[in-house]
Formats: C-alpha cells, sequence, structure tokens
C-alpha cells in the first residue's frame, strides 16, 4: 500500500557489528529508497560496520561505554536524545532494543513525535534481572508502539504493550547471492556467524566439531564474528586438537558469500531472538542445523524438512547431526531445496513494507486525534 513520505528516525547504542545493527541500516535503507526521510542515532561514536545509504543522516550522540548504566549519564543521553530528536522533527522514533525503548519513550513525552520499541532479542534472558527487567516492561507500556520477532517474546510484556504491537520477523538483510551454490561445488567447510559471546554456544560447537573430526578429518570449521571470547575460543580449540581446522577471521561484510560456498551452517546458540545467520544461511540454500533454543530456530526451522534442530548444550546429538548432513547427499539436497524458500517468506522488501504500514498505522492514530 502507499503510504505518506514520513520522517523516521531509529535509536540505537551504536552501528558496530551486531544483529540490530545490521537490521537497523537495512530497515533505514530500505526505507529510504521508498522516499522516506530516515535518520539514525547512536549513543555512541565509532566506525559503522554496516553501509547506509548515502541519504540516510546519522547522528552519534558521542557517549562512552563506561558512561553506560550510569544514572545521571542516562538522564543527559535522554535529554541530548529528546533535543536532538526535536530539532529534526520526527514523525516517529524507533528504539532497536528494549533497553532503548525508554529513551525513546522519555524524548518523545509531550511532542508530536511517536515512539516505537523493538524487542532484538529473547526478553527471559537478555538483561532479564532487576531493574532492567521493570524498565523493560514499563517503557513498552508506555511506547507508542511494540516491535516483537517472536510471538513468544510478546507474551514476556504486559498486555497494554502486546496489545498495541506486532509481530514482524527478521527481514534477510545480508547480502545473499542471487545465485545458489550447486552442492558438488560446496567446500568440505561448516560455517557459524555470530558473537563471540557465552550465549552463542561456541564452545559447545567446538567440542561437537572435535568429535564430527574424528569420522570426517576433511572438514574445517569456520567461525565468523568478534566478541569477548576469541581468545578462550582459540584456547579451546587447541586443547580439543582441532585448532589447525578451526579459524576466527572475525566479522565479514561478505560473510553470506563465504557461508553460501560451505557444506553446512550451525547455529549453537543457547537463546536467540530471531537469529540473523540462520536466516541467512537458509536464504543461501545451505543445509542448516540449529540449537532448539528459545527462541527463533523453531519458528523458522521445520525438523528435518528444511534444517535439523538439536537439543541445547548437546554436544553429542550436534556432532551425530553434523556428521548426517556430511554422509546423507540426499538429506542435504532437500534441506538446500526447502531452505531457500525462507527468500519469500522474509523478503527484505516484505519485511520493511511490513514495518512502514505499522508506522503509518501509529503515526496516522496521531494525526486523526
Amino acid at each position: 500500500l502507499e503510504v505518506r513520505k514520513m520522517r523516521i528516525g531509529f535509536l540505537i547504542p551504536s552501528l558496530a557489528v551486531g544483529g540490530a545493527e545490521r537490521a537497523t541500516v537495512a530497515l533505514g535503507n530500505g526505507m529510504a529508497h521508498l522516499g522516506h526521510e530516515v535518520f539514525i542515532i547512536t549513543l555512541h561514536d565509532g566506525e559503522n560496520f554496516y553501509d547506509a545509504d548515502g541519504k540516510i543522516r546519522i547522528f552519534p550522540l558521542g557517549f562512552t561505554d563506561e558512561e553506560d548504566g550510569k544514572i545521571k549519564k542516562s538522564l543527559k543521553k535522554a535529554y541530548n536524545l529528546r533535543r536532538v530528536m526535536k530539532n529534526l522533527g520526527l514523525d516517529v522514533i524507533i528504539a532497536m532494543s528494549s533497553l532503548m525503548a525508554a529513551y525513546g519513550v522519555f524524548a518523545c513525552a509531550f511532542t508530536g513525535t511517536k515512539s516505537i520499541g523493538s524487542e532484538r532479542s529473547n526478553p527471559y534472558r537478555h538483561f532479564s534481572a532487576f531493574p532492567y527487567s521493570l524498565i523493560k516492561k514499563i517503557s513498552a507500556s508506555f511506547s507508542d508502539g511494540y516491535v516483537f520477532q517472536t510471538k513468544a517474546a510478546m507474551e514476556y510484556y504486559p498486555k497494554r504493550a502486546a496489545k498495541k504491537g506486532i509481530v514482524i520477523p527478521n527481514g534477510i538483510f545480508g547480502n545473499v547471492p542471487d545465485k545458489i551454490t550447486p552442492f558438488e561445488e560446496r567446500k568440505k567447510v561448516i560455517y557459524a556467524m555470530g558473537r563471540l559471546v557465552p550465549e552463542k554456544g561456541f564452545d559447545v560447537l567446538l567440542k561437537a566439531f572435535a568429535v564430527f573430526s574424528e569420522k570426517h578429518s576433511d572438514y574445517t570449521l569456520t567461525v565468523l564474528g568478534e566478541g569477548e571470547l576469541h581468545s578462550s575460543l582459540e584456547e579451546l580449540a587447541e586443547s580439543l586438537g582441532v585448532s589447525e581446522k578451526v579459524s576466527f577471521p572475525g566479522a565479514d561484510k561478505s560473510a553470506c558469500e563465504k557461508i553460501s560456498g560451505g557444506r553446512m551452517f550451525v547455529l549453537s546458540s543457547r537463546f536467540e531472538g530471531m537469529p540473523n545467520a540462520l536466516i541467512e544461511a537458509m536464504a543461501c540454500g545451505v543445509p542448516v542445523i540449529a540449537a532448539d533454543c528459545p527462541m527463533g530456530p523453531s519458528e523458522l526451522i521445520t525438523n528435518v524438512e528444511n534444517g535439523i534442530l538439536v537439543k541445547v548444550d548437546d554436544v553429542h546429538g550436534l556432532a551425530a547431526a553434523m556428521c548426517e548432513l556430511a554422509e546423507d547427499d540426499f538429506l542435504s539436497a532437500k534441506l538446500s531445496e526447502n531452505a531457500v524458500k525462507i527468500r519469500e517468506r522474509l523478503s527484505p522488501e516484505k519485511v520493511t513494507e511490513e514495518w512502514l504500514q505499522y508506522i503509518y498505522s501509529i503515526t496516522s492514530k496521531a494525526a486523526e486525534k
């Protein structure tokens, strides 16, 4: 549907590597392409990992990570955000995390700008302790709208927030190759991607790969991403005797192109929101294995139809699934053929349009009053 052109702002801590950051830039690019004026406001300075459309204006507020969590600094951030937002004359500001939603609510209070919050992770596990849980629920209740990636995430929040909210999953925001790599041309490489942090379960993946390597010594493992566990994961690979077969090359803008040529992709997470990496691997037609963690994988994968689901933290179950894909060409081809159908379901154009229609519904209510 055609909607009026809007001035849309996104609020996010930074544009460093990450799922929410990628989604912000991708959605912003799509909206700018359709003629909307798009602004991205970041709390921190720093290099932008993702390529934003030249039409998008980026406003870093210049705070440092060390200032996070301090009440006085938080109030200062909120006031600075409010000032910038009012100067920009935004129709709406979209907070790209549950905690950013609190800033959005404050900045939009008693102005003509509407605030939309969003939950980008698993609210039961991510910043779930007090007082963060209270902040999330209060800001969700007072936001003008709220976007959830899954129905399960919506159920965490007060009914007042869920009633005015909407479920919109992540789109395929990576640069997915147009053509699917033929099976016979795929390299014997297992790919994984994500921040090198405990919740991603890369320790489980390394242990499973060590077991897998006993039968399939000609395979290698590449883990794309950066994070606090880089050194400890390298040490774990060394202790498991697979360090020569495992690489941690860091974050890569051409990750999808690399993943598309691998034999399989593994998501070993202990919890997720709606995993971008898994979506992109499926869109590349790569056979995928995912830990059936809360939330996300089970909403994307029908077991043994378009991917394989295994138990969370199950080293031997994951190793067995990896062996199955390495040994069963028919199963791999079937999963690949079915996985790629996600391109229709979660195309960036379709997801961007869902966001715009929801934003339009929120801002239109304000115009009618």
